[in-house]
C-alpha cells in the first residue's frame, strides 16, 4: 500500500505472505517481514529538472 500522508511526502506499508511446498506434503504458508517506509521530495520539479 501506497499513501500519500501531506505534499511532498509519501508513506509505504508492505506486508506480504510466504509459502513453502514440499513434495509429498501440504503447502505451508506464513506472515513474512513488514517494512514500512517514508518517502520525502526534497528537490521539487522544474523546468529544467525532471
Amino acid at each position: 500500500m501506497n499513501y500519500g500522508l501531506i505534499p511532498d511526502v509519501q508513506i509505504h506499508l508492505l506486508m506480504p505472505v510466504n509459502y513453502t511446498t514440499v513434495p509429498h506434503q501440504k503447502a505451508s504458508f506464513g506472515y513474512t517481514e513488514t517494512e514500512v517506509g517514508v518517502k520525502y521530495r526534497f528537490l521539487q520539479e522544474t523546468d529544467s529538472r525532471p
